[in-house]
């Protein structure tokens, strides 16, 4: 079974819909991937393997939410 239905344009565009969506609740939720499972109402397995799919590395967030977050606590 492919892992991927849609192909070309419309499979770019929606990697870049899934992308900025799952990026945003990971700073939203200071990377915290349960949580933002959560929100977007997958479980944490379908997040965690959407991330790796997209290659969305949860730590980089995590560390530039907190950097963010102290930086407006100063």
């Amino acid at each position: 079974m492919p892992k991927r239905i849609l192909a070309g344009p419309l499979a770019e565009g929606r990697d870049k819909s899934d992308r900025a969506i799952i990026e945003e609740m990971l700073m939203v939720t200071g990377g915290k991937v349960g949580e933002a499972a959560d929100r977007l109402q997958v479980t944490r397995r379908t997040l965690s393997r959407m991330m790796a799919d997209l290659r969305i590395d949860w730590l980089s967030i995590r560390r530039d939410s907190a950097e963010v977050s102290t930086d407006s606590a100063a």
